[in-house]
């Protein structure tokens, strides 16, 4: 289906929204989190020595949405403050939720220093495992 929606009333805007719900539960019937990261990192964003925002980056390997692929080097929105989740590393952002298997990180770094962290989407997963062996990542 294209996605301009130009020309839809109100009512064919709900139905198509409706149906994509539907097939989101269809696809997610156990209610699991839509993406699980490997060789993730858990950021706290400051900015003037605040913390700002809280993100996980990651690479993905399940994805219950269309959103990402498995493969893909990916960047959360912020992160809402939930309670954890008893032995399961998940955090919750306004649309998904994210699910962190294996070893991580958790690093507090400036806004402006994340870009610099973060890998290219394209970026071949054996020099991302050299780098993180050799503590670069």
């Amino acid at each position: 289906m294209s996605k301009d929606l130009f020309g839809l009333g109100d009512n064919d805007i709900a139905d198509i929204d409706r149906r994509q719900r539907e097939e989101l539960r269809r696809r997610n019937s156990k209610n699991e989190p839509e993406v699980v990261l490997s060789m993730w990192t858990l950021a706290q964003l400051t900015r003037d020595d605040q913390i700002v925002k809280t993100v996980v980056y990651g690479v993905v390997t399940k994805c219950l949405t269309d959103d990402y692929q498995v493969g893909d080097i990916v960047c959360s929105p912020s992160l809402l403050s939930t309670p954890p989740h008893p032995g399961r590393r998940i955090y919750v952002t306004p649309r998904l939720r994210f699910e962190c298997k294996g070893a991580g990180n958790e690093i507090t770094i400036r806004e402006d220093e994340l870009s610099r962290r973060l890998l290219a989407p394209d970026a071949d997963m054996d020099d991302i495992k050299r780098q993180i062996e050799r503590g670069e990542l």
